[in-house]
């Protein structure tokens, strides 16, 4: 038995790991298999200075009797408690195994980093306002700011979930902070309507949070057949300063005197006069369509030109072929007048597109509020690209480009846009099946893949009759971002470039057209990255903005993202599961170093969260999904220096719930940076201090709903009451820099008894 025993393995261990680490103790665990023979196991650890001395010589081993593994085939687990660590220190520990023919099997040493006291909080302005834990812990001299009101009508600030799989919702914060716009089941603040999902717009005043209800009115039952545009928000999209709104009415009456009758129209709501202006100002050749659709796909800088599809004919010029979705501009009239409708979906020849088109490429033809329309609307409005193809197809068709949309259609010689051209014109970029993926904003630029090869359209080449297409890559999987110029493209590719990345894996790139090194590997993802949880926002390289799991900054300089990989040598295998957990990653160009920001900072393995839409995922940390093809909860700081995430591990000891949270991390050098910013912790892995924006110990997820562009004003979700005056439902604040309001004086109680009886009356008047 002694000599078959010596030709095998004496055990097999699997993976050492911690959890639960806080200032002085830690639970250590270890898998191992005692392949049939009766086994036992302890750990042994020991602080960084005495391993660097005499690595375990000097270790404490624990637990006091070691632990029965007992004689199986099978991997059991072993697990103890360690105390009496001092704080803020790094450990090293190991598992030691031990049966009747060998003494000692020893793992791999890993490590722990016990948490640091808690900092002196430093002073701030508005420390009145910043009332008790877990307000005077926040980071910024932040402030708690209730801006949804008490009375809801008993109601909550949630929506529920539709029949595609998302949330009816759209939450957008001014760039100012001092504006929210929400959705909510709930119906209150005198709207003039009831929706499946209402809309809300707060203002920020001296006193405190005013809301206002902007559903539109409406005096009839819902004139669509379809139940999941029912169900779906009815806001479309908002300006950066909330000024306006575009919304879909479903139903009577006509909200614009230019707004045809008995017709699915689009709107721009003047928030501030609360008047409408229609989108499609004329009656359309045909009513008689049951499922009409007509969305919003993107608009230009100044908010005059709108360009949405619709499965109507709604110009003379338009094809007459019924149930095809086609593109329109809307230019709005300087002058107050109902504006003018441009047919967008042409052909080169300058005839309408008899097959469906969409901005950009959609996810299937048949879909709606999931096109990837990227900068697909130049800045300007006078360049929009485009896809068509048949309603069944599973691929997009060719792709467009329609330029100079505010001319009349120029020429067409051999059926093809004369060159130079000068008038409005259609530019064929591709005749294959074709996927659009993101644009330069002046329309100068266009980036689309066709198969697995990755390509670059330069239209302003093409306007002069000069070749127009460069090859970036093969082996494509998806473009992952681009800065707004396209001059910094983020794309995954199964191929090795200039000798870098692992042949057949996702390796995520960096190309900068012209530069001397035009390409960088950035780093090597796991294939599982490359399918995605639509409702929790996590796939890197599909084409669906609402399951895209990344955030980039307008220089293309900052890249945050999710993956599944260990792009760090962090240990991300769920604690409880083994399986590999999602993290969300910082990438700059400036260090060109990947950065794990939601890496539990104690070293432990992370407790995830399992979620099952499609394929199982283990979530340890995400940025919140976008809710609409324009528009995505902006997680990472204009300058890439802050990055909101949603964590279901628990980083931090303040954080001691077992639901999600909101952190934030901030960019910085040291410990003492973070102190004087009130940052509950430096992170030297991840070059940032991390602190806590929710509470901490709400054991309902709290959400992260949208920041302003430089991270000064966070809107969460929460049912914690974080004012006095929140009875307590889930409500919407904005977690302010320098902010926070007087808690308001409790309501006068009602008399009682003698106190209801009045002044005695004076003396009688002279007569």
């Amino acid at each position: 038995t002694e000599v078959a025993f010596l030709s095998k393995d004496p055990v097999e261990i699997k993976g050492t790991w911690s959890t639960d680490v806080g200032l002085t103790d830690a639970t250590i665990q270890a898998e191992v298999n005692p392949l049939g023979i009766p086994a036992e196991a302890f750990f042994e650890y020991v602080d960084d200075a005495n391993f660097q001395a005499s690595e375990f010589d000097n270790a404490v081993k624990a637990p006091a009797t070691p632990i029965d593994l007992g004689g199986g085939e099978a991997f059991v687990e072993a697990s103890t408690q360690i105390g009496g660590l001092q704080p803020n220190t790094l450990y090293h520990y190991r598992v030691v195994v031990s049966n009747i023919f060998v003494d000692e099997v020893q793992g791999e040493p890993e490590s722990l980093l016990t948490f640091p006291l808690p900092g002196t909080i430093p002073s701030c302005a508005n420390d009145a306002f910043r009332i008790g834990l877990p307000s005077e812990g926040l980071p910024d001299c932040r402030a708690f700011e209730m801006v949804s009101p008490i009375d809801k009508n008993g109601g909550d600030i949630k929506v529920l979930v539709q029949a595609l799989s998302y949330p009816a919702r759209l939450d957008q914060s001014a760039d100012s902070g001092d504006a929210f716009t929400y959705s909510s089941v709930a119906a209150f603040a005198e709207p003039q309507s009831s929706l499946w999902s209402s809309q809300y717009l707060a203002r920020r005043n001296p006193g405190g949070w005013s809301t206002e209800a902007i559903n539109q009115p409406k005096d009839s039952n819902n004139l669509i057949e379809n139940p999941v545009l029912k169900l779906d928000v009815q806001y479309r999209h908002f300006s950066s300063d909330l000024s306006n709104g575009w919304v879909s009415q479903y139903a009577s009456p006509p909200l614009d005197e230019c707004a045809p009758e008995g017709f699915i129209n689009l709107y721009r709501r003047d928030n501030a006069t609360g008047a409408y202006e229609a989108l499609v100002p004329a009656t359309p050749t045909d009513l008689s369509n049951k499922d009409p659709r007509i969305e919003l796909q993107g608009l230009s800088a100044d908010e005059s030109k709108a360009v949405f599809r619709a499965n109507a004919k709604l110009t003379p010029d338009a094809s007459s072929k019924k149930d095809i979705n086609q593109l329109y501009m809307h230019t709005r009239d300087p002058e107050g007048g109902c504006g003018q409708l441009t047919l967008i979906s042409r052909k080169p020849s300058g005839t309408p597109i008899t097959d469906n088109s969409s901005v950009g490429s959609p996810k299937g033809m048949a879909e709606y509020r999931r096109s990837t329309v990227a900068r697909a609307v130049a800045k300007d409005g006078l360049r929009v690209v485009f896809s068509t193809g048949a309603i069944t197809d599973t691929e997009n068709g060719p792709l467009y480009v329609r330029v100079n949309t505010d001319l009349p259609q120029g020429p067409t010689p051999g059926g093809k846009c004369a060159t130079p051209v000068t008038l409005g014109c259609t530019l064929e970029i591709s005749s294959e099946k074709a996927q659009f993926w993101t644009a330069a904003t002046d329309g100068s630029r266009v980036v689309y893949s066709v198969g697995e090869n990755l390509f670059e359209y330069d239209v302003d080449k093409a306007m002069a009759g000069q070749p127009a297409v460069t090859q970036i890559a093969g082996g494509a999987k998806g473009v992952v971002g681009a800065s707004e110029d396209a001059a910094r493209i983020y794309f995954i590719s199964d191929e090795q470039i200039d000798s870098e990345g692992v042949a057949g894996e996702p390796n995520l790139y960096l190309y900068e057209p012209g530069k001397a090194d035009e390409y960088r590997l950035v780093a090597t993802l796991s294939q599982r990255d490359l399918s995605g949880i639509e409702l929790f926002g996590l796939a890197v390289g599909v084409p669906t903005p609402i399951a895209n799991g990344v955030r980039i900054s307008a220089d293309g300089s900052h890249l945050a993202f999710v993956s599944q990989a260990s792009l760090t040598g962090y240990d991300n295998l769920d604690a409880i599961t083994g399986e590999p957990a999602i993290e969300v990653y910082l990438y700059d160009t400036t260090s060109a170093q990947v950065r794990c920001i939601s890496c539990n900072p104690s070293g432990s393995r992370p407790v995830a969260r399992k979620f099952e839409e499609g394929t199982v995922r283990y979530v340890a940390a995400m940025m919140a999904p976008g809710e609409s093809q324009t528009f995505a909860p902006r997680s990472l700081s204009a300058d890439g220096n802050r990055l909101f995430f949603e964590s279901f591990d628990a980083l931090l000891p303040s954080d001691v719930n077992k639901g999600m949270d909101v952190y934030e991390w901030q960019r910085a050098g040291s410990s003492a940076e973070c102190q004087a910013k009130g940052m509950e912790l430096y992170v030297p892995a991840s070059g940032g201090c991390l602190a806590l924006i929710s509470s901490g110990t709400e054991e309902t997820d709290t959400e992260f709903a949208d920041a302003s562009p430089d991270g000064s004003d966070v809107f969460i979700r929460t049912l914690s009451s974080l004012v006095p005056q929140d009875p307590g439902q889930i409500d919407v604040y904005d977690v302010r820099e320098g902010g926070g309001f007087p808690v308001p004086s409790p309501p006068r109680p009602a008399c009682e008894g003698e106190a209801c009886v009045g002044p005695a009356p004076g003396p009688p008047a002279d007569t």
